[in-house]
C-alpha cells in the first residue's frame, strides 16, 4: 500500500501535468460549450446523410457534446513534448497513448461522422446503433456506447511500455 509520500508525489505530478496544459483554460472552454449548448443546443443544422434527400437535421447539442468530450484529449499534446518524452516512470504512468497525443481527437470525430451519416433509418427514424438519440433504456445502443467507452479506456491505458510489459510476461510464462 502506498505511503503518504507516494500519494503526495503523485498529486504533484498531476498538478504539474494540468498546469502545463492550462487546465483552467480547458475547464473554461468546456463551460462555454455547455452554455452554448443550453442556449442554442435545440437548434438544428443540416448535415450530409445517407438518406433519400442527402441530408438530415442534427441538433447542435449533439455536435457540441463531442467537442467538449474531445477537449481533454487535446491536453495530451503540449509545447514541452520533447522534455516530457524523456520523463520518468511517474509521467508515463500518468499519460495514456491513443494514436499519439496529437491525433487522439480523431477517433471520436470519425465515429460521430459515421453515426451522423449512416444513422438515419429509411422511415425517418434512427437506426439502433445511433446511440446519441436513443433513450437511455435502449439496450443495443447502451451496449454499443459502453463498448466504445471500454475500447477508448483500453486504448488510453495500453501505453507502449504496458504492451511491452504484457508481451514480456506472456512470453516468459509458457
Amino acid at each position: 500500500m502506498p505511503d503518504e509520500h507516494d500519494r503526495w508525489s503523485r498529486l504533484q505530478v498531476v498538478v504539474v501535468f494540468l498546469q502545463v496544459r492550462k487546465a483552467w483554460w480547458l475547464l473554461a472552454v468546456i463551460v462555454l460549450i455547455a452554455a452554448v449548448a443550453v442556449g442554442w443546443g435545440a437548434y438544428a443544422t443540416v448535415v450530409p446523410a445517407a438518406t433519400d434527400s442527402g441530408g438530415a437535421n442534427v441538433e447542435f447539442w449533439r455536435l457540441l457534446g463531442v467537442g467538449s468530450g474531445t477537449l481533454p484529449v487535446l491536453t495530451l499534446a503540449s509545447p514541452m513534448h520533447a522534455l516530457e518524452a524523456a520523463g520518468g516512470a511517474a509521467y508515463h504512468r500518468l499519460r495514456g497513448w491513443v494514436l499519439g497525443g496529437a491525433y487522439s481527437w480523431i477517433p471520436p470525430w470519425v465515429a460521430v461522422c459515421a453515426i451522423l451519416y449512416w444513422g438515419h433509418g429509411a422511415s425517418g427514424g434512427y437506426r439502433w446503433w445511433e446511440f446519441t438519440v436513443q433513450p437511455a433504456g435502449h439496450l443495443p445502443s447502451l451496449l454499443l456506447a459502453v463498448g466504445l467507452c471500454v475500447a477508448g479506456l483500453a486504448a488510453y491505458a495500453l501505453t507502449p511500455w504496458r504492451i511491452r510489459h504484457l508481451a514480456g510476461t506472456v512470453a516468459s510464462n509458457p
